[in-house]
């Protein structure tokens, strides 16, 4: 067998190629790699090191301890120990279970936009440690587009990057039932509404009744289409549009690239009325889409042990409060590759056809 085989020496411009590499990484996938390694060879130099990569420094001017700030990474204790005084594990637990945990009214939420998504179906055989069976249901809901299926996206609404060809466009439409011969259309369609304002780049729709209008044209005999809005504690707005530029100064060289929820929070717009609260994801919108989630990571069965928080039935955290103290952990952690500006976003349902 090739495992009983001598392994060679390890090469020099190997080793090179993994110091580049793993700081381009996330956490999920220096995990995927490490078992890929493991599995082909357990007693690999490589696993013994476990992967890690070099520890990123924090961005300048970005205040330690907030929700979304970029810090140091500290001992899990210290976070552990700022959980509210008082309140044992088992109480928080029972909290949880009773659905007491502290909610905002939906008023104190500024509108970072409003998505089509498809809900999302963890794939079997992945990992235990990835999207855990058994703290996560199938499907689920996320707004995170490295997860879902999402739209807008750039395959349609490109403002900003290069040009997506047109087998990728094709490709990206059939999952959503869109026929070839209807995506100049939806172009056609999707650059008008962009020069109105009402789709914030590739990233969001800016209001309820352009997402119906885009459902109803482009997508009539989708059943499992979900309309959610996406809402930011309005307290948190300065230090969130602050956080953003700072990491797409550093990230994106003050190149300026256009950010669609960026803008949306920056209107300061409420959450439409008329829907129906679902919970709170935690994700870092990057170039305007919600792309990576706390979801994206190996992290549930940790913030489960130390800090007693799990999904809900349909994947989103149930209050405020556990969503801003999973933002911390990510924060406080490092979860992501590269900077990150970890927020707790309230996920809210619409109808995609108006009733």
């Amino acid at each position: 067998m090739w495992r009983d085989q001598p392994r060679p020496a390890p090469r020099e411009h190997d080793e090179h190629d993994l110091q580049t590499l793993l700081p381009l990484l996330t956490t999920a996938q220096r995990t995927w790699l490490l078992e890929a390694v493991a599995l082909a060879d357990a007693d690999h130099p490589w696993v013994a090191r476990r992967l890690q990569a070099p520890r990123r420094r924090g961005i300048p001017g970005v205040r330690s301890g907030s929700a979304g700030a970029l810090v140091a990474r500290r001992p899990n204790r210290a976070l552990a120990d700022r959980r509210r005084p008082g309140r044992s594990t088992s109480e928080r637990r029972a909290r949880y279970a009773l659905g007491v945990c502290a909610n905002p009214p939906v008023t104190d939420f500024v509108a970072g936009g409003y998505l089509l998504v498809q809900p999302y179906h963890p794939p079997q055989g992945r990992p235990p440690s990835m999207m855990p069976a058994d703290l996560l249901p199938s499907p689920l809901l996320t707004s995170s587009s490295c997860l879902a299926e999402i739209l807008p996206s750039e395959w349609a609404f490109g403002t900003w990057l290069p040009a997506v060809s047109r087998e990728e466009r094709e490709r990206s439409a059939s999952a959503w039932g869109i026929p070839a011969n209807a995506i100049d259309g939806l172009i056609a369609w999707a650059a008008e509404r962009v020069r109105e304002g009402r789709v914030l780049h590739d990233d969001a729709f800016a209001d309820v009744e352009v997402a119906r209008e885009f459902a109803a044209t482009f997508l009539p005999r989708r059943r499992d289409v979900r309309l959610l809005g996406l809402g930011l504690r309005r307290e948190q707005v300065a230090e969130y549009l602050r956080d953003v530029a700072r990491r797409d100064e550093v990230a994106f060289h003050g190149c300026g690239a256009p950010n669609g929820v960026r803008d949306g929070v920056a209107r300061g717009l409420p959450l439409e009325t008329g829907g129906q609260d679902l919970g709170y994801e935690v994700t870092d919108v990057v170039l305007g889409q919600a792309r990576d989630s706390w979801l994206c990571f190996p992290v549930q069965h940790q913030i489960r042990d130390e800090l007693a928080i799990r999904p809900g039935s349909n994947g989103l955290l149930q209050s405020y409060e556990e969503a801003a103290r999973v933002a911390e952990w990510c924060a406080t952690n490092d979860v992501g590759c590269g900077p990150s500006v970890w927020r707790a976003w309230r996920i809210v349902e619409y109808d995609v056809a108006p009733r």
